[in-house]
């Protein structure tokens, strides 16, 4: 599938855009009613070539070994674009600060809230089986990697804490505690980015 969201503030006439699958056009249909702000539509490629709201069944297709879908205008200006596997410009998201070897089967290549920068191609994460939401916001995804790592023995009595930042995330909630249930939380912070100090701990 393929989600169009209308990240700005003015409604939108699906009509006056393009999809292009690999080399492939489908001129987009005019809807019953404009893409208002935050709206989203969807392409489903399941043969059907019919419209339903703001689903667009099309017979086309996405190879999931390699490939690109470009949006354009009725003009042939391209609004954004997402390649993948071997095709030119193709992206490869990082989880955790280091390269998936492949993606698995059933995931998405998506944008997080707030990571909406035509052309922006840092800006795309993978979306695992489990967070793919069709039709729907994409979440937020988690911080998967945090530094030090766990189980590392430190020299030092205060530590910074760090991590990889995520597109479109504004600030991030930092605790740190002795126990599982948080209750006595060393660190409770909210912050735009990292590293947060420990301050210090007591050894051991």
């Amino acid at each position: 599938f393929v989600e169009l969201t209308n990240v700005g503030r003015a409604d939108v006439d699906l009509s006056s855009f393009i999809l292009r699958i690999d080399t492939l056009e489908i001129a987009l249909p005019r809807l019953a009613a404009p893409l208002t702000s935050g709206a989203r539509a969807l392409v489903r490629f399941d043969g059907r070539d019919t419209v339903e709201n703001n689903v667009l069944h099309s017979s086309a297709g996405l190879r999931p070994d390699s490939g690109s879908v470009t949006l354009l205008l009725n003009d042939d200006r391209p609004v954004d674009r997402v390649a993948w596997g071997n095709a030119e410009g193709a992206i490869m998201p990082p989880r955790g600060g280091l390269a998936p070897s492949g993606i698995e089967g059933g995931s998405s290549l998506g944008r997080p809230p707030g990571a909406n920068r035509p052309g922006a191609t840092t800006d795309w994460v993978i979306y695992p089986p489990g967070q793919v939401t069709p039709g729907l916001p994409n979440p937020l995804p988690p911080v998967v990697q945090l530094l030090p790592m766990d189980g590392a023995i430190l020299p030092s009595t205060t530590i910074n804490l760090g991590w990889y930042p995520f597109p479109g995330a504004a600030r991030y909630r930092v605790q740190l505690a002795s126990d599982t249930t948080y209750t006595q939380a060393r660190i409770n912070q909210v912050v735009d980015s990292p590293p947060v100090s420990s301050g210090q701990l007591a050894a051991g």
